[in-house]
């Protein structure tokens, strides 16, 4: 990722130009990708289990994996349905999102990552998983 710098294969505009998504990413010692988006750390690793590519993200949060939160998450439909396909799987631990895109090739070819993501990330803020306070909700 760090060598490109537009394309809609990276999650970037349909029109070839760059929306910062790309050139956000920054790779650890590990070799996996890091960027916030959204109030929420992201970290990337790619594996290509027999050519599918598929993508491993996860996020931190405050809760442990048998809050209320997480089970309240409200996801779109286009989520929704992706999990009911099971072309995407979102699964909770403590202090830790996980979700994987199970034919992350396709979605990077066709420019959905981001918005894909955008769309969980959104729910998570929307339950108060965010660690931006401004994202998160006032627990009163």
């Amino acid at each position: 990722m760090a060598g490109r710098k537009t394309g809609q294969e990276d999650g970037g505009q349909k029109d070839g130009s760059c929306c910062c998504w790309t050139n956000a990413w920054r790779k650890n010692r590990d070799g996996n990708y890091i960027v916030h988006l959204n109030g929420f750390p992201i970290g990337l690793k790619f594996i290509d289990p027999e050519g599918s590519g598929l993508l491993l993200f996860h996020t931190r949060h405050l809760l442990s994996a048998e809050a209320n939160e997480l089970a309240s998450v409200a996801y779109d439909s286009e989520i929704i349905s992706l999990v009911e396909g099971k072309q995407l799987e979102i699964a909770h631990d403590d202090r830790i999102t996980w979700v994987t895109l199970i034919e992350g090739a396709s979605h990077l070819t066709d420019g959905s990552v981001r918005s894909l993501l955008e769309k969980v990330l959104a729910a998570l803020a929307a339950a108060g998983l965010s660690l931006t306070p401004a994202n998160r909700r006032s627990a009163i």
